[in-house]
């Protein structure tokens, strides 16, 4: 998100907010509300050092087919990125084929299956509030991405600037693939050596990994559980608030910006990734900070257990002049202190 005037912004809702909602509401809102055709972006991606490379396949409808995917080369981007977009259309798709190399699997897998068509359509129309360069105004997704995991687990998104949503998982199929149409080289003449060929082309790290613990088959599917919490602000000075443009990533692949009224509710979610607080400090000020997935499953997951069915709190408390941020998991009277929390900036005082 570009560094803004958040207090103009704050403003500017407020007095909107003043008004009769459909005397403000742009037209171009309510269009998008009633329309059914939306242009978009097919995006494939994976997680960081884990490379995949597509075959083919196609997104469809109930009576033709959409777009197609074609092979642009090894795609190593990251899971809560959108990765390469190959395809596109603007007709909503019902259903999808998709065949692609796992580098690190040393193997082709294919997924095909119905897409949540009326979902989608309701979160394009539905969009989304967004804050650009102190203008403020609701746009809707741009892609649906797929992401490839280890072990054939697909997950799909629909994405939109600083906004994912998970839509549907799927698990693939191993399938064969004739090497000679996917990659001709005449040094490597057997399957094998074209497999070997390919996994030596992921990162050093992540070949070491896997010869030390095997493939992380499942990793991604445990990011997918969700637990009832919210992100609970302390700040050092009790006067000043947090503004309401909170941006969280989270492990599974979505993201969200928190609107006005959203701060303090509680919701279902899987763990947070990476986090950007602002605050209204003589300019404005905060800090954006890393979680550690292991850390983080641990911890929710002792929580859980000890108080089934009870929302819990993440206490972001903001360190002497913006020095530092510390995290408490809480529920009830227990407390768990967030170790592994990485602070990757913290700001203050900026002003337009």
């Amino acid at each position: 998100m570009k560094t803004i005037t958040k207090l103009l912004a704050l403003l500017l809702v407020v007095f909107a907010s003043c008004k009769n909602t459909n005397a403000q509401k742009p037209q171009e809102m309510t269009t998008m509300e009633n329309k059914t055709q939306y242009n978009w972006t097919a995006c494939v991606t994976n997680p960081h050092g884990f490379p995949v490379e597509v075959d083919k396949g196609y997104l469809a409808n109930e009576k033709e087919p959409i777009a197609s995917f074609v092979n642009t080369g090894k795609i190593n981007q990251g899971w809560t990125n959108d990765g390469s977009g190959i395809t596109g259309g603007n007709i909503i798709p019902t259903n999808f084929s998709l065949t692609w190399l796992g580098y690190a699997d040393k193997k082709f897998w294919k997924a095909e299956g119905k897409l949540p068509s009326a979902m989608m359509l309701a979160l394009f129309q539905k969009g989304y509030m967004h804050t650009e360069y102190k203008t403020r105004s609701k746009i809707t997704y741009k892609n649906i991405t797929f992401g490839l995991a280890p072990g054939g687990m697909v997950s799909v998104w629909l994405t939109g600037l600083d906004q994912r949503v998970e839509i549907a998982t799927f698990q693939a199929v191993e399938t064969f693939v004739n090497f000679n149409e996917f990659y001709t080289n005449p040094d490597r003449e057997t399957q094998q050596q074209l497999f070997d060929y390919f996994f030596s082309r992921i990162p050093s790290e992540t070949q070491a990994e896997i010869k030390a613990h095997g493939l992380p088959i499942g990793k991604w599917e445990k990011y997918r559980k969700s637990y009832k919490y919210r992100f609970v602000s302390q700040h050092y000075k009790p006067t000043v608030k947090e503004e309401f443009d909170r941006q969280i990533k989270y492990y599974n692949g979505e993201e969200e910006i928190f609107q006005e009224g959203e701060l303090l509710l509680y919701k279902q979610r899987a763990i947070p990734y990476k986090a950007i607080f602002y605050y209204m400090d003589d300019g404005l000020s905060g800090g954006d900070v890393t979680f550690d997935d292991q850390e983080m499953m641990q911890v929710f997951e002792t929580i859980s257990k000890k108080h089934p069915n009870e929302p819990f709190d993440i206490i972001a408390k903001v360190g002497f002049e913006y020095r530092d941020m510390t995290f408490t998991v809480k529920c009830g009277e227990d407390s768990i202190p967030l170790e592994k929390v990485k602070i990757d900036n913290m700001f203050s005082g900026i002003k337009d």
